[in-house]
């Protein structure tokens, strides 16, 4: 949120997109102020984007925004979303005690770097079996609900994965 001053002060959200090329140049796509977001305005995100050049974009890491996911596979379909895994690990220690984060973190770090999806499955497996999951278990259920956002950096190496 930015706070703005003009006609009485309101606070405004600013998104920005920020490309990165393969060689790891940095590159401001655009950025957007807005009161809402929704389907229609990332739609019009996208399609700006694609109408200035954008021919594709190989991985999308996004935290939950609504309609952003089912925007952006209407204009750019072959898209990979990816949940932000720092988003989504503060997620999981929100309502988490300091004691228990310190058990909780390892438990976390196994499943999103596992070497495989398999091991991740494993360690989300592990997970469901502790102590945790029966104090805590909004956690599981957040981490099963954005699974088939999280695997497919998986199939990265775990140093491209450390950038996502």
């Amino acid at each position: 949120m930015v706070p703005l001053w003009g006609a009485g002060h309101q606070n405004k959200t600013v998104y920005l997109a920020l490309g990165v090329q393969p060689d790891g140049t940095r590159e401001v796509l655009g950025f957007w102020i807005v009161q809402t977001e929704g389907d229609a305005f990332w739609h019009r995100v996208f399609s700006e984007l694609q109408s200035r050049g954008v021919a594709d974009i190989l991985i999308a890491l996004i935290d939950g925004l609504a309609g952003l996911p089912q925007a952006l596979h209407a204009v750019l379909p072959h898209t990979v979303i990816h949940q932000c895994l720092v988003h989504l690990v503060r997620q999981s220690l929100q309502f988490v005690s300091y004691q228990d984060r310190i058990a909780l973190v390892p438990l976390l770090r196994a499943i999103y770097q596992g070497p495989s999806e398999t091991s991740a499955r494993v360690a989300l497996c592990h997970l469901a079996t502790t102590p945790m999951a029966q104090r805590y278990p909004q956690i599981l259920a957040l981490w099963e609900r954005h699974w088939e956002r999280i695997t497919p950096a998986l199939a990265y190496p775990l140093a491209v994965r450390r950038v996502l």
